[in-house]
């Protein structure tokens, strides 16, 4: 039983596939699993109570959506009643926007480059396969030990969830997030522009953004170098 569990973990999580290539959770699934972690983040914080930008950021996450490679999933983009500078990609399509970040980057442009980036961590399912390498490794403590409690189960979700993304992951969503402001027609350089808003803070923070989105340096690096290719 053990050489037969240790396999099940080694398949599933040393080979693992990309993560375009998710292939345990469905769309339908990966949905509901978003659902219930939306309604726990509005539940924690709250939605901030001004019509005007909700909408305002609605638009802009609709509009980045649109020009996505993955069209099939209810988006829906919202403003977290918090002073965290931060924004959270939930499965699904769920997007969030922390009311800090929409302070400190008041435009259009520098907001969709931030959000353009969220929905690259969404049409990449980064979240998603966290999920699947999670739930391996409790298919595995359930073998061992004969534990079905799904509670345990549930802990793997949430931690996949929060957990923040590898430096590939984040090299993969600045991409996307490139691509999808061009698409949408804003400021190729807006994702840049946010990249520097959030460097030059991040030496006075140690959380939000900076503890999930590692090597800024590199990456703006990256995204300056991919902008100039596409204007060549």
């Amino acid at each position: 039983i053990l050489l037969l569990a240790l396999g099940v973990f080694l398949g599933l999580n040393l080979t693992s596939p990309p993560a375009a290539e998710a292939l345990l959770i469905g769309t339908q699934q990966e949905i509901e699993i978003g659902k219930g972690v939306a309604k726990d983040l509005e539940k924690k914080y709250g939605l901030v109570n001004d019509p005007e930008l909700q909408a305002r950021v609605a638009r802009i996450g609709a509009s980045l959506a649109a020009v996505s490679d993955r069209k099939d999933l209810p988006y829906s983009f919202k403003v977290l009643n918090s002073k965290e500078v931060n924004a959270l990609a939930i499965p699904g399509g769920f997007i969030y926007v922390f009311k800090g970040l929409t302070d400190y980057m008041p435009s259009d442009q520098e907001l969709a480059g931030i959000i353009g980036h969220e929905v690259g961590h969404v049409v990449k399912k980064h979240t998603v396969v966290q999920i699947e390498r999670s739930l391996a490794v409790g298919v595995l403590f359930a073998i061992l030990f004969g534990n079905s409690n799904v509670a345990i189960l549930g802990d793997l979700v949430s931690n996949a969830l929060m957990a923040g993304y590898s430096r590939e992951a984040e090299r993969e969503a600045d991409a996307l997030g490139v691509v999808h402001t061009m698409r949408a027609g804003y400021n190729p350089y807006s994702s840049l522009i946010g990249m520097e808003k959030l460097e030059a803070l991040s030496e006075k923070s140690n959380y939000g953004l900076f503890s999930t989105h590692p090597d800024t340096a590199n990456r703006m690096k990256a995204i300056r170098e991919q902008i100039n290719n596409d204007f060549k």
